[in-house]
Protein backbone atom coordinates (compact mmCIF):
# COMPACT_ATOMS: atom_id res chain seq x y z
CA UNK A 1 0.00 0.00 0.00
CA UNK A 2 1.59 3.73 -0.73
CA UNK A 3 2.48 6.38 1.70
CA UNK A 4 1.01 8.58 -0.98
CA UNK A 5 -1.64 11.12 0.55
CA UNK A 6 -4.26 12.18 -1.98
CA UNK A 7 -5.18 15.26 0.48
CA UNK A 8 -3.16 17.23 3.05
CA UNK A 9 -4.65 19.71 4.99
CA UNK A 10 -2.37 22.47 6.94
CA UNK A 11 -3.42 23.30 9.78
CA UNK A 12 -2.13 25.84 11.83
CA UNK A 13 -2.27 25.37 15.83
CA UNK A 14 -2.97 28.45 18.17
CA UNK A 15 -2.36 26.66 21.47
CA UNK A 16 -4.21 28.83 24.46
CA UNK A 17 -4.42 25.71 26.70
CA UNK A 18 -0.96 25.98 28.16
CA UNK A 19 -0.91 22.23 27.76
CA UNK A 20 2.16 22.44 25.41
CA UNK A 21 2.84 21.63 21.93
CA UNK A 22 3.05 17.54 22.54
CA UNK A 23 -0.11 17.70 23.82
CA UNK A 24 -1.34 19.42 20.41
CA UNK A 25 0.02 17.15 18.56
CA UNK A 26 -1.40 14.54 20.11
CA UNK A 27 -5.11 15.71 18.25
CA UNK A 28 -3.58 15.52 14.91
CA UNK A 29 -1.73 12.34 15.15
CA UNK A 30 -5.05 10.45 16.50
CA UNK A 31 -6.80 12.29 13.78
CA UNK A 32 -3.89 10.76 10.87
CA UNK A 33 -4.89 7.62 12.67
CA UNK A 34 -8.48 8.06 11.32
CA UNK A 35 -7.43 9.99 8.22
CA UNK A 36 -4.88 8.45 7.22
CA UNK A 37 -7.07 5.13 6.51
CA UNK A 38 -8.52 7.63 3.49
CA UNK A 39 -5.37 8.53 2.70
CA UNK A 40 -5.92 11.96 4.16
CA UNK A 41 -4.16 13.96 6.50
CA UNK A 42 -3.42 16.99 8.70
CA UNK A 43 -0.06 18.74 9.09
CA UNK A 44 0.53 21.29 11.94
CA UNK A 45 2.11 23.33 9.83
CA UNK A 46 3.28 26.17 12.20
CA UNK A 47 2.50 26.52 16.89
CA UNK A 48 2.12 29.50 18.46
CA UNK A 49 1.42 29.84 22.13
CA UNK A 50 1.11 33.30 24.00
CA UNK A 51 3.35 33.96 26.32
CA UNK A 52 2.51 35.84 29.67
CA UNK A 53 3.39 38.83 28.19
CA UNK A 54 1.55 38.30 25.20
CA UNK A 55 -2.19 38.39 27.06
CA UNK A 56 -2.31 42.03 27.67
CA UNK A 57 -1.14 42.80 24.01
CA UNK A 58 -3.84 40.10 22.86
CA UNK A 59 -6.73 41.66 25.30
CA UNK A 60 -6.09 45.42 24.33
CA UNK A 61 -6.14 44.43 20.43
CA UNK A 62 -9.41 42.21 20.68
CA UNK A 63 -11.39 44.25 23.32
CA UNK A 64 -9.13 47.69 23.03
CA UNK A 65 -7.30 48.96 26.10
CA UNK A 66 -10.26 49.65 28.82
CA UNK A 67 -12.39 46.51 27.96
CA UNK A 68 -10.27 43.78 28.95
CA UNK A 69 -12.03 41.59 31.08
CA UNK A 70 -12.17 38.29 31.84
CA UNK A 71 -15.83 38.02 29.46
CA UNK A 72 -13.96 37.32 26.13
CA UNK A 73 -13.30 33.64 25.77
CA UNK A 74 -10.09 34.48 25.67
CA UNK A 75 -9.98 37.44 28.27
CA UNK A 76 -8.26 35.20 30.99
CA UNK A 77 -4.97 33.79 32.02
CA UNK A 78 -6.82 30.40 32.23
CA UNK A 79 -7.04 29.87 28.62
CA UNK A 80 -10.39 29.06 29.01
CA UNK A 81 -13.17 29.21 26.10
CA UNK A 82 -16.49 30.83 26.29
CA UNK A 83 -19.35 28.87 24.66
CA UNK A 84 -21.70 32.09 24.62
CA UNK A 85 -18.74 34.46 23.45
CA UNK A 86 -19.09 33.11 20.22
CA UNK A 87 -22.81 34.83 19.45
CA UNK A 88 -21.83 37.50 22.63
CA UNK A 89 -18.77 39.21 21.37
CA UNK A 90 -19.19 38.14 17.60
CA UNK A 91 -16.48 41.41 16.36
CA UNK A 92 -14.07 39.87 19.14
CA UNK A 93 -14.05 36.29 17.94
CA UNK A 94 -13.34 37.84 14.22
CA UNK A 95 -10.93 40.12 15.29
CA UNK A 96 -9.28 37.23 16.93
CA UNK A 97 -9.85 35.10 14.05
CA UNK A 98 -8.29 37.65 11.80
CA UNK A 99 -4.80 37.83 13.82
CA UNK A 100 -4.48 34.31 13.27
CA UNK A 101 -5.78 33.37 9.75
CA UNK A 102 -3.67 32.28 6.72
CA UNK A 103 -5.11 32.30 3.10
CA UNK A 104 -6.11 28.81 2.03
CA UNK A 105 -5.54 26.97 5.86
CA UNK A 106 -8.36 26.05 8.56
CA UNK A 107 -7.04 27.79 11.82
CA UNK A 108 -6.91 25.75 15.10
CA UNK A 109 -7.13 27.19 18.62
CA UNK A 110 -6.76 25.03 21.62
CA UNK A 111 -8.19 26.00 24.88
CA UNK A 112 -7.92 24.54 28.77
CA UNK A 113 -11.17 23.90 28.85
CA UNK A 114 -14.54 24.75 27.30
CA UNK A 115 -17.30 26.61 29.27
CA UNK A 116 -20.53 25.11 27.69
CA UNK A 117 -23.07 27.91 27.91
CA UNK A 118 -25.98 26.48 30.55
CA UNK A 119 -28.50 29.31 30.08
CA UNK A 120 -29.12 28.67 26.22
CA UNK A 121 -28.29 24.87 26.12
CA UNK A 122 -29.22 23.70 29.89
CA UNK A 123 -27.12 21.60 32.10
CA UNK A 124 -25.83 18.18 31.53
CA UNK A 125 -23.85 19.08 28.32
CA UNK A 126 -20.54 18.27 27.15
CA UNK A 127 -18.95 20.46 24.58
CA UNK A 128 -15.82 19.34 23.19
CA UNK A 129 -15.50 21.58 19.87
CA UNK A 130 -16.80 24.31 18.03
CA UNK A 131 -16.51 24.95 14.37
CA UNK A 132 -16.55 28.32 12.70
CA UNK A 133 -17.48 28.24 8.88
CA UNK A 134 -18.87 30.02 5.75
CA UNK A 135 -21.52 27.51 5.39
CA UNK A 136 -23.10 28.79 8.61
CA UNK A 137 -22.01 32.69 8.50
CA UNK A 138 -20.64 34.43 4.89
CA UNK A 139 -18.23 36.57 7.05
CA UNK A 140 -16.22 33.40 7.20
CA UNK A 141 -15.34 32.85 4.06
CA UNK A 142 -11.58 32.25 3.43
CA UNK A 143 -11.07 32.18 7.60
CA UNK A 144 -12.64 29.43 8.91
CA UNK A 145 -11.55 27.82 12.34
CA UNK A 146 -12.10 24.86 14.96
CA UNK A 147 -12.10 26.00 18.42
CA UNK A 148 -11.04 22.97 20.32
CA UNK A 149 -11.25 21.52 24.34
CA UNK A 150 -7.75 20.15 24.69
CA UNK A 151 -9.10 17.32 26.59
CA UNK A 152 -11.45 16.36 23.98
CA UNK A 153 -12.08 12.70 23.02
CA UNK A 154 -9.74 11.81 20.29
CA UNK A 155 -12.06 11.81 16.78
CA UNK A 156 -13.43 15.18 17.95
CA UNK A 157 -10.42 17.33 16.01
CA UNK A 158 -11.44 15.05 12.53
CA UNK A 159 -15.12 16.17 13.72
CA UNK A 160 -14.82 19.51 13.47
CA UNK A 161 -12.60 20.23 10.66
CA UNK A 162 -15.23 17.98 8.98
CA UNK A 163 -18.19 20.67 9.91
CA UNK A 164 -15.53 22.92 7.42
CA UNK A 165 -13.58 20.40 4.86
CA UNK A 166 -16.65 18.38 4.07
CA UNK A 167 -18.13 21.51 2.14
CA UNK A 168 -21.39 22.76 1.79
CA UNK A 169 -23.55 19.42 1.64
CA UNK A 170 -24.57 17.37 4.35
CA UNK A 171 -21.70 15.03 4.77
CA UNK A 172 -20.52 18.33 6.75
CA UNK A 173 -23.39 18.26 9.10
CA UNK A 174 -24.37 15.99 12.18
CA UNK A 175 -25.84 12.31 11.46
CA UNK A 176 -27.76 13.48 13.62
CA UNK A 177 -29.95 10.99 16.56
CA UNK A 178 -30.82 8.60 14.10
CA UNK A 179 -27.46 7.96 12.58
CA UNK A 180 -24.79 5.35 13.09
CA UNK A 181 -23.52 6.33 16.93
CA UNK A 182 -20.01 5.18 15.32
CA UNK A 183 -19.46 7.72 12.31
CA UNK A 184 -17.33 10.13 13.16
CA UNK A 185 -19.85 12.94 12.46
CA UNK A 186 -22.30 11.86 15.32
CA UNK A 187 -24.27 14.62 16.83
CA UNK A 188 -22.61 13.62 20.66
CA UNK A 189 -19.60 12.11 21.54
CA UNK A 190 -20.15 8.56 22.53
CA UNK A 191 -17.90 7.42 25.55
CA UNK A 192 -16.53 3.63 25.12
CA UNK A 193 -17.76 3.99 21.23
CA UNK A 194 -14.98 3.65 18.46
CA UNK A 195 -16.53 7.19 16.70
CA UNK A 196 -13.91 6.91 13.66
CA UNK A 197 -16.29 5.64 11.16
CA UNK A 198 -16.47 7.56 7.72
CA UNK A 199 -19.15 6.79 4.89
CA UNK A 200 -17.79 6.51 1.44
CA UNK A 201 -19.92 10.02 0.69
CA UNK A 202 -18.32 12.05 3.70
CA UNK A 203 -14.52 10.66 2.16
CA UNK A 204 -15.67 12.11 -0.98
CA UNK A 205 -17.00 15.04 -0.05
CA UNK A 206 -13.43 15.54 2.21
CA UNK A 207 -11.57 14.84 -0.62
CA UNK A 208 -13.31 16.78 -3.59
CA UNK A 209 -13.49 20.62 -1.13
CA UNK A 210 -12.40 23.58 -1.53
CA UNK A 211 -9.43 23.06 0.90
CA UNK A 212 -8.71 19.72 -0.46
CA UNK A 213 -8.52 21.36 -3.72
CA UNK A 214 -6.41 24.32 -2.44
CA UNK A 215 -4.09 21.52 -1.08
CA UNK A 216 -3.07 20.22 -4.19
CA UNK A 217 -2.15 23.56 -5.78
CA UNK A 218 1.31 23.18 -6.72
CA UNK A 219 3.59 26.42 -6.74
CA UNK A 220 5.28 26.56 -10.23
CA UNK A 221 8.86 26.17 -10.33
CA UNK A 222 11.12 29.42 -11.42
CA UNK A 223 11.78 29.86 -15.29
CA UNK A 224 15.00 28.85 -16.03
CA UNK A 225 17.87 31.21 -16.45
CA UNK A 226 18.10 32.46 -19.90
CA UNK A 227 21.47 30.77 -21.39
Amino acid sequence: MSDQMDVEFKVPAIDFSKKGQGAVASHYAQSNTILQKHKMKITMDSYWAPDQSWWSKLMAMVFGEDEKSEKSLIGNTKGTFKEADIDAYGKEVDKLIDTFKSPGKISSFLFADFIEDVARYGPNRQLHGQAVRAKSKAKYQGKEAVFMDINAAGHVFVHELGHIIGGAGEEAEHTGAQGDPENIMYHQVQPGTDQTALTQAQINAFKTGIYATISKVKTAPPPAAAP
